[in-house]
């Protein structure tokens, strides 16, 4: 009895270790309202989720507000939490959420400064990726720096491009 008992719990520990390691889903909320053209937000929509039906793909977002050049933005909330890659990794992880995502440029990152303090799961927790070149004089290979922007603080920092560095990862999207 007491060796059953122990293969079972072993058993148990053996399978909670597997889905532990097995990537979730990402979990959607069914009844949010699709998100709406660009032409039918404005301010007061600022902050609220939405889902982005996008092809095949499914993703939750939220409405930030308006890009530098005045293009209405969403922001991936799958990816706000913890995702932490190289810039190189951050570029094809934006590209590969279909059309219209992409790494956003420093100036755009910036309008979600106001949100920074929002609570889970929209909490912003630190520096992200920008696809803004770097200020650099004195590099030989200046398009291996890009900054990014602590979206809680406003600091910049001058992010090498090469496989040690990684910062947060959010995309951005373009509502049409």
């Amino acid at each position: 009895m007491l060796k059953k008992s122990l293969l079972l719990a072993l058993g148990l520990v053996a399978a909670s270790h597997a889905l532990a390691q097995t990537p979730a889903a990402p979990a959607y909320d069914e009844s949010l309202p699709p998100l709406p053209r660009a032409s039918d937000l404005s301010n007061k929509h600022i902050g609220q989720h939405f889902l982005l039906k996008n092809g095949m793909s499914t993703e939750q977002v939220f409405f930030a507000g308006y890009g530098p050049s005045g293009n209405a933005m969403a922001f991936s909330t799958s990816d706000v939490a913890q995702i932490r890659l190289t810039y190189q990794n951050a570029v094809a992880h934006c590209a590969a959420k279909g059309d219209g995502w992409r790494l956003p440029g420093i100036n755009e990152l910036r309008v979600l400064s106001p949100l920074a303090d929002a609570p889970e799961p929209d909490y912003l927790p630190g520096s992200y990726w920008t696809t803004t070149l770097a200020p650099c004089v004195e590099c030989g290979y200046p398009d291996q720096y890009k900054m990014a922007y602590d979206v809680r603080s406003g600091h910049v920092r001058n992010g090498y491009t090469l496989p040690f560095t990684k910062f947060y990862t959010i995309c951005a999207y373009d509502i049409p």
